[in-house]
């Protein structure tokens, strides 16, 4: 129990237990609160002395008054003191190691925050020439092949042409896309014009994948609730000269711009069937 002084202490008395503080620093600080509080209430009991030197004339030195309430301490029972740093080692131990804990727990959540990314699958494509999927998709002219990267649907390379390739999307999680664009094979850019990608909510859809009023606008949210959404993506093909027989390009992958859990991100996700763009025989 922690005894109120019965009077304020004079300027050299609280320079002495300052010092005894010091030299008490080692113990547990619950310990060193005790004796130190025994120590004031101590000192606080005698009559006031006139100075420093009265003062250590009667209680010894700061380090002597100490080594004798070290001993006291330690008369409570054999090996108390060393109990107590043994104990204050250990209480610096687990709070050392409650805070590696704690900033590795934070590190790796902001690594899960930086990197996440949302579980995107898809489940319809096509590819239609010089028509909208959603008006009747005319695949005239678009044949099966395969190449290097797979199977893929091979248009020839006429000036003018429109395609259309549609891939559908579907997050198993909530988020909002901001936008989608196509990674250019290079040289690509010369070959065709990509002139827009336009969301199409399947949701809207009438039985037969017609009949929508309108397409989408981006930003648009979409997750495991909303459905599958179409990406209609319209190309003008360009045809350079040079583009002979022998050359073809292939669009196998496009990015999809999105926003979640605080932070804009960015995936990339091949399509479905990809589009290959073939010159034509000049023959």
């Amino acid at each position: 129990m922690t005894h109120t002084p019965q009077r304020g202490l004079t300027a050299h008395e609280k320079r002495f237990i300052e010092q005894l503080r010091i030299t008490l620093r080692d113990l547990p600080p619950g310990r060193r609160k005790v004796l130190l509080a025994a120590a004031e209430q101590n000192v606080a009991e005698r009559p006031r002395t006139a100075g420093w030197e009265e003062l250590v004339g009667q209680l010894g030195q700061p380090e002597e008054y100490a080594a004798e309430l070290r001993s006291d301490l330690e008369n409570l029972g054999p090996g108390v003191l060393d109990r107590a740093r043994r104990q204050q080692r250990t209480n610096r131990r687990i709070v050392a190691a409650l805070i590696a804990l704690l900033v590795a727990a934070a590190g790796l959540g902001l690594w899960r925050w930086q990197t996440w990314q949302a579980g995107f699958t898809a489940n319809t494509s096509a590819v239609c020439v010089d028509s909208a999927y959603h008006d009747g998709c005319d695949q005239t002219g678009v044949v099966s092949r395969s190449n290097p990267f797979g199977d893929v649907a091979e248009v020839v390379c006429t000036p003018g042409t429109e395609v259309t390739v549609v891939n559908g999307i579907v997050s198993t999680t909530p988020v909002t896309i901001t936008g989608v664009d196509v990674g250019l094979p290079e040289g690509a850019g010369s070959i065709f014009r990509l002139d827009k990608v336009e969301p199409w909510p399947m949701r809207q859809l009438q039985p037969g994948l017609r009949g929508n009023p309108a397409p989408g606008a981006w930003p648009m949210t979409i997750g495991p609730n909303t459905g599958e959404t179409l990406l209609s993506f319209h190309f003008t093909l360009q045809c350079p000269p040079w583009m002979s027989a022998g050359h073809s390009t292939t669009l196998l992958d496009f990015h999809v711009h999105y926003h979640a859990w605080g932070k804009d991100r960015i995936t990339t996700m091949p399509f479905q069937q990809a589009l290959q763009i073939t010159g034509r025989n000049s023959n």
